[in-house]
């Protein structure tokens, strides 16, 4: 886990963050890909073997469940209103975002078509849900907006959750166009950033075929939880978990822990 030519740290452009090192974003790469319990397994490696085997050119019911193993826990209602019209339009919305290009490639106008994908919603799935289902079909664009994400780009923890009210709808569509032309820029601007991180975690199974956005989602993420549990009361603290940045890595989770298995004879 060692890094050389270590580039000074990180500036999201647009959000509230501290700078990030290189050396902690690498620890909490490691501990994230490496915890049983994080979505590294169960939603990365899972959605990795899957589009390995041609999944996620169609938009199916099943995707939005892969979605609740990131904690956006669509309900059984949620899942039902995911109607065949709700899933032609989503798809209407995903052909209209590359999904041959890096989001550093993308022009202002295919960036609009991701701000459009990323502000899909229904009652019971909304942008955070939405966001984790796109990243399965165009994963080298897609960012993941939920409540951490909102939170880092100082819109509020519900900035990128649907507005009840027109204006308030307004506002969220303008949050999401405000975040992703940053993440946009600091993946253009940061790259040997982002070259180091991968050269300092290369060993990880599947980080390979993971996105950048996804990789720079896992750092803001994890960063975003930390100061989440440092916040909390005394009382907690008692009981106080491990932060990422200073968690052990935990034994390689191997590519294969969620390949399926065939029924003998079939």
């Amino acid at each position: 886990m060692t890094t050389h030519n270590v580039p000074s740290p990180l500036l999201v452009e647009g959000a509230i963050l501290a700078p990030v090192d290189v050396e902690d974003a690498t620890k909490r790469v490691w501990a994230y890909c490496t915890h049983p319990l994080s979505g590294w397994t169960i939603y990365d490696l899972a959605a990795i073997t899957a589009r390995n085997e041609g999944h996620f050119e169609e938009v199916r019911t099943w995707d939005l469940l892969l979605s609740a193993l990131m904690n956006a826990r669509p309900s059984v209602g949620a899942v039902t209103a995911f109607t065949v019209e709700r899933r032609t339009e989503i798809a209407a919305r995903v052909a209209l975002v590359p999904d041959s290009k890096d989001l550093t490639e993308f022009s202002d106008a295919e960036l609009d078509a991701l701000t459009e994908l990323s502000a899909f919603g229904f009652h019971g799935a909304r942008t955070p849900t939405i966001t984790k289902l796109a990243a399965l079909y165009r994963p080298h664009a897609a960012t993941i907006l939920d409540s951490y994400l909102a939170t880092a780009f100082g819109v509020g923890q519900y900035g990128f959750s649907y507005g009840a009210t027109q204006r308030a709808e307004t506002r969220r569509r303008r949050n999401i166009h405000h975040a992703l032309p940053g993440l946009r820029s600091t993946l253009r601007d940061r790259a040997g950033w982002m070259g180091a991180l991968r050269d300092a975690t290369h060993e990880i199974p599947g980080i390979s075929q993971t996105s950048d956005v996804r990789l720079l989602d896992i750092v803001l993420w994890t960063t975003q939880d930390d100061l989440r549990e440092s916040r909390k009361s005394e009382a907690a603290s008692d009981k106080e978990r491990a932060r990422w940045v200073t968690r052990e890595p935990g034994p390689a989770i191997p590519l294969d822990a969620v390949r399926p298995v065939a029924v003998p004879g079939t």
